[in-house]
């Protein structure tokens, strides 16, 4: 429910904090683990409208060592998408959703509405 210091909220972790956390889920963690986290992993799905990166190194470790089913992640709105197992589902201001068949790791994005009309 974390992510990387930003603006100052109370749901924000340095990367430190954010790798403790992660810590005790590693022996929990296998192949048919779905991971959701508000953050995105560095450097997938993390580019901001700016251009720099929000992404948490930490979170990255732990999809990496676990080797999960797939990571559900927003935070980043900018980035809504899919890279590999990676799963970014931060529609707004959009109007889509991501639907997800985990089993074949295929997805489709389906649009909620009339974007034009907000």
């Amino acid at each position: 429910q974390f992510s990387l210091p930003f603006m100052g909220g109370a749901n924000e972790k340095d990367e430190e904090a954010i790798s403790r956390d992660l810590i005790d889920l590693r022996s929990l963690a296998d192949a048919d683990t779905i991971f959701v986290t508000h953050s995105p992993a560095w450097g997938t799905l993390d580019e901001t409208v700016i251009g720099t990166r929000a992404g948490s190194r930490s979170i990255l470790k732990f999809v990496e060592k676990t080797q999960l089913r797939a990571h559900i992640h927003g935070h980043i709105h900018g980035s809504f998408g899919r890279e590999g197992r990676h799963f970014n589902v931060a529609v707004l201001p959009r109007m889509k959703a991501t639907l997800i068949d985990i089993d074949n790791m295929v997805h489709e994005e389906v649009g909620l509405g009339d974007e034009d009309n907000g």
